[in-house]
């Protein structure tokens, strides 16, 4: 949202929820893909926030490719943590 919205301009608290919704979904539908990053593995805000868990949401049910990228350091953590716990 940071390079998308500019911050400085309308209070973004004017704009009806209708413009944030179609505006989002518009502009998903032309980038053509989302990502998700998976850092740090054990502490996700893309699942507690509700603002992230609506643009998934949005990606998810336009059908637009979603990624999930991990660094290798994450992934190897997440790894380790699996065999640990099993």
């Amino acid at each position: 949202e940071a390079l998308s919205t500019d911050l400085n301009g309308t209070p973004l608290t004017d704009m009806p929820m209708t413009w944030w919704h179609a505006a989002f979904r518009s502009g998903l539908k032309r980038i053509g893909s989302a990502c998700v990053l998976l850092q740090p593995w054990e502490d996700l805000s893309v699942f507690s926030r509700s603002w992230c868990v609506w643009q998934l949401h949005c990606a998810v049910s336009t059908g637009t490719p979603l990624s999930v990228l991990i660094s290798e350091r994450e992934k190897q953590r997440l790894h380790d943590a699996l065999l640990a716990d099993m």
